[in-house]
């Protein structure tokens, strides 16, 4: 590596020229290049770069790169100033943070990876570039290098002089790619790769020569010369961040594109204007409407000033189209569905459109095309925007949206819906207004913050790849979700906010996959009500003898990657699981209910929380048919049944009362490995409990590693599976059994004029007055309430069955109790213990039982 400053500027890292000699002294780890001295050339050759192995890994994560290190470490690699970045963590060989997997090449490999390029694997002439793939960066993002150098001359800079050689080493299949050049002057070291805003120069683009039909090694390499000076203002103590791009493509090879030889120079003195001012209001495309009657091209941006209406009529060709505070650019008929590199919306300008019907902001041919995101073009805004919908009519904004302006869409009556391409760098609002029907997100990418304000249809729908990570979700009014992507799920919205209205989500269509999912990373909101709904028939096939694997439509909160400890969201609605739903808890409600219907589930746990948390829910109630797991199943190595022991608690908290209530042909499942704290499921209550329907007692079932021991039935053991914490018994259930019954009419005759045992109302005396309390409360429960109806024991391994030994329940007004018993026959046991139930013990297959994914997220 050849790095240095000529004229007289002080050494910029610690690499020695030829001979031995040293020119200055050392800029820090981590902070970039110091560009000391105006006018100063900075140079790179990348000749340091790694030269073997060829196509192999360089070693374990956080081996292999380092971003921006003068001098690395052993078993890293580093260039001062340079960092790289693909979306995907890459394991085990993403360098120093999981997103820079770097590889000594010559172009004969295809792998996805950022490459040190040389026309053999011996050869010290190195260059910087990449190969993308599917592995390191999804299709339609992009993977970057970038030099980030920070202003030290103490003097504003006004231009800068960029030379490099572009070389292709390689050549996808048709792909004819190009790495897309681009400056940044507040871009950082956390977001240099993500929000930061960025200039496009497309003079210092670099475009692969050679196309060839099939992919091919194209060494030894084809050298662009590549050279711009870009007009620009680097204020002194600032960094300037100069960035290469290469987009993923969807269904073809990739090329492996790279710079070598890099030149740098900034200086006092402007460069050459790269800006073209509107010289009065006039459509876009004619020459007299610029400055010096200069005809759009893709070499200038356009701005547009105050006062004037630059109206697009047809795909634009300059680099950005930038309306000043007071400027308006106006998107008409002839401009509609056409394609324009960036719109800039600064404070005070403003974007309109005079399209009748449906409109098309960008390329609508684009819109969904997520092979092409670097010809999709860029909204920014820093305004907010407006756009009214005629009658039926949809708004698609087709450009990446980026900015702090936020966004009304007036929709307008059925058939209105807002169609969303890429809103994953936009921090402002995009608010759906009016009478319409859907809001549509059609790629696969985050979006910032949506409010569904419409008072139509209101549905918020994951369609065609929609994936996405991120994002907030306000419903202002009734509305619904809907996963409808081909995608395998909808992973991690980052909050969702009902405020106080009711919304659907809908997980009934059908997937050629297991994974029939919705997580919800972080976050449930407001007071409204969520209604899972699934599909009508059963997905996993199991009910019928089937093995496809296919697990229930699943609404998950919190991902596999969850903190030890539980989050408390604010949410204090009503969650609802129906239809084949399976809804998964990893954070804490503890001001919501839960319902679980007919063919649904709810699951407490994961194996990623500590086992001694507490997972804290309002109300759970379960109906004829649905089931309540304490735990969590999932399917582990060898498609064994794995559980994981959790502790359910019912709180008194935002209006909940705390009670469970488990209703006739309702099933609840709890797990026993062990006798000691947190081996076995628990419930408590600060509310009243009421019993029905079948509880499943798994014993030993196949545990998550270190998660939980093997029980050795002991006779006598005992498991308080549900205890009552905060219970106050009706006025006239004297004897406290959690019911008013003739019991209680029994004690009341037994106390009446000589004890205040049978005193209802509290008076002193029982008397007559505590008798018309007995008949106004009879039939009132309390505490816990009621009995299961039957008792089913899974064994797989056999334990209870090999040790001559059954479970029994027993129950208290506060208290349900397992207890070990003798396997033979048992006699009745008199109140209070008032549940009589004795299992036998049901050795089962491990496989066997509800299945699941084998992924636990």
């Amino acid at each position: 590596m050849r790095t240095s400053l000529r004229q007289g500027v002080l050494r910029l890292s610690l690499v020695g020229l030829s001979g031995g000699a040293w020119l200055g002294i050392v800029s820090t780890t981590h902070a970039g290049i110091s560009y000391t001295t105006a006018e100063a050339l900075y140079t790179e050759n990348f000749n340091t770069l790694p030269t073997t192995p060829a196509n192999g890994s360089l070693g374990s994560t956080p081996g292999g790169w380092i971003d921006d290190t003068a001098s690395p470490a052993g078993g890293n690699f580093s260039l001062a100033g340079f960092h790289l970045w693909h979306p995907t963590v890459v394991s085990p060989e993403g360098g120093a943070n999981g997103h820079q997997r770097l590889r000594a090449g010559s172009g004969s490999s295809g792998t996805g990876a950022f490459y040190s390029f040389g026309a053999t694997t011996s050869s010290t002439e190195r260059a910087l570039g990449m190969v993308n793939s599917a592995t390191v960066t999804p299709n339609g993002d992009s993977a970057y290098i970038a030099l980030q150098l920070v202003n030290n001359t103490g003097v504003t800079l006004n231009s800068f002089t960029l030379s490099y050689n572009g070389k292709q080493f390689r050549s996808g299949a048709d792909s004819g790619e190009t790495l897309a050049f681009a400056y940044s002057t507040t871009a950082t070291d956390a977001d240099w790769f993500s929000t930061a805003t960025y200039n496009s120069v497309a003079a210092l683009n670099f475009t692969a020569p050679v196309v060839t039909a099939t992919s091919a090694s194209v060494n030894p390499a084809n050298v662009v010369p590549i050279s711009s000076t870009v007009g620009f203002s680097w204020a002194p103590g600032t960094e300037l961040w100069l960035r290469w791009s290469d987009t993923q493509i969807t269904s073809k090879d990739d090329d492996g594109l790279a710079i070598d030889d890099l030149q740098f120079s900034a200086s006092t003195a402007a460069g050459p204007s790269l800006t073209v001012n509107s010289a009065t209001t006039g459509p876009a495309l004619t020459p007299s409407t610029w400055a010096n009657n200069q005809a759009p091209d893709a070499l200038h941006n356009y701005h547009v000033l105050s006062g004037h209406t630059v109206t697009v009529n047809g795909a634009f060709p300059g680099t950005e189209l930038r309306a000043l505070s007071g400027g308006v650019i106006n998107i008409s008929a002839a401009g509609n569905g056409q394609a324009i590199s960036k719109i800039t919306v600064e404070s005070g300008g403003n974007l309109t459109e005079t399209v009748g019907g449906a409109f098309t902001l960008g390329s609508a041919a684009l819109l969904a095309d997520a092979s092409l995101a670097s010809a999709q073009g860029e909204l920014q805004t820093a305004q907010d925007l407006v756009f009214n919908a005629d009658a039926g009519a949809d708004v698609a904004i087709g450009l990446r949206l980026s900015g702090a302006g936020n966004i009304d869409v007036n929709s307008n009556g059925a058939g209105s819906d807002l169609i969303i391409s890429d809103a994953s760098s936009h921090t402002g609002t995009i608010r759906f207004n009016g009478t319409g029907d859907q809001v549509r997100l059609v790629k696969d990418k985050d979006f910032g913050r949506i409010d569904m304000n419409s008072t139509g249809e209101n549905a918020f729908i994951y369609a065609n790849t929609a994936q996405v990570i991120g994002g907030v979700l306000t419903f202002n009014q009734n509305g619904k979700i809907d996963h409808a992507a081909t995608g395998n799920r909808i992973v991690q919205p980052s909050v969702i906010n009902t405020t106080d209205k009711t919304v659907t989500v809908d997980l009934s269509k059908s997937f050629p996959t297991d994974e029939r999912r919705f997580i919800l990373e972080n976050t449930l909101q407001g007071s409204g009500a969520i209604n899972v709904v699934g599909s009508a028939a059963d997905p996993t096939n199991l009910g019928s003898g089937g093995t496809n694997g296919t697990t229930l439509n699943e609404f998950e909160l919190g991902t596999q990657t969850e903190p030890a400890t539980l989050a408390n969201n604010s949410f204090s609605g009503v969650l609802t699981a129906s239809d084949y739903v399976n809804i998964e808890l990893r954070k804490n409600l503890r001001g919501a209910k839960i319902v679980v219907n007919n063919h649904a589930v709810v699951d407490v746990g994961h194996p990623v929380v500590e086992l001694t948390k507490t997972y804290e829910f309002g109300e759970i109630q379960v109906n004829n048919g649905g089931t309540l797991e304490v735990g969590f199943e999932a399917s582990i190595a060898g498609a064994q049944i794995g559980r994981h022991v959790a502790e359910l608690a019912l709180v008194n908290s935002s209006g909940r009362s705390g009670s469970l209530t488990l209703g006739d042909g309702s099933t609840t499942v709890m797990q026993i490995n062990g006798t000691g704290a947190h081996q076995y499921d628990t419930i408590t209550a600060a509310g009243n409990v009421s019993l029905d329907g079948t509880l499943k007692i798994v014993v030993n079932p196949s545990a998550f590693t270190g998660t939980n021991s093997i029980y050795n039935p002991t006779l006598g053991d005992v498991f308080p599976l549900i205890t009552l914490t905060g219970t106050s018994f009706a006025a006239a259930d004297f004897n406290h059994s959690g019911a008013v019954d003739a019991a209680d009419l029994s004690v009341w005759k037994t106390a009446f004029g000589s004890t205040n045992l049978g005193d209802a109302n509290s008076d002193g005396v029982t008397d007559g007055s505590d008798f018309l309390v007995w008949q106004q409360q009879f039939g009132t429960t309390s505490g816990i309430s009621g009995n299961f109806d039957s008792l089913v024991v899974e064994d797989p391994l056999g334990y209870m069955a090999g040790s001559g030994l059954a479970f029994q329940l027993s129950k208290t007004a506060t208290a349900l109790n397992l207890t070990v018993v003798s396997a033979s026959p048992l006699a009745a046991v008199p109140e209070p213990a008032s549940m009589l139930l004795v299992a036998a013990t049901i050795p089962l297959l491990a496989a066997g039982g509800r299945r699941r994914s084998a992924r636990l997220a």
